[in-house]
């Protein structure tokens, strides 16, 4: 079965003072009725890990956050710093991307786009 790779929204938990990582659960239930195993990058394990262990054949990039160049902040940053060495990885590997969103935005920015946000 091929594998998906999928990346993560970042939100804070004041209550808590940490970080988590979130993900839509319909993204996996997708991901699954397609024939595909989806598999959960987290931000702070090296995701060559995964390329290198696992044989992961594609990547997808969700939406949530703002783009750092939109909102700056700490997770905007952390996920785009993330997302774009992740892109390089799959260009120098020939491994498919698919934006969705703030996925799509990351992709565009990062072959030039200009910064366009929205509010």
């Amino acid at each position: 079965m091929k594998k998906i790779a999928i990346t993560q929204r970042l939100v804070t938990n004041d209550s808590y003072f940490e970080v988590r990582e979130c993900l839509d659960i319909n993204y996996s239930k997708l991901i699954s009725a397609c024939g595909y195993m989806p598999i959960v990058l987290p931000y702070e394990v090296e995701f060559k890990y995964y390329f290198e262990n696992i044989d992961i054949e594609g990547v997808l990039l969700t939406g949530g956050n703002d783009l750092n160049s939109c909102s700056q902040n700490d997770l905007s940053q952390k996920r785009d710093t993330f997302e774009k060495k992740l892109l390089t990885y799959c260009i120098k590997n020939k491994i498919p991307v698919f934006g969705i969103c703030r996925g799509m935005q990351v992709i565009a920015e990062f072959f030039g786009r200009k910064k366009r946000c929205l509010f």
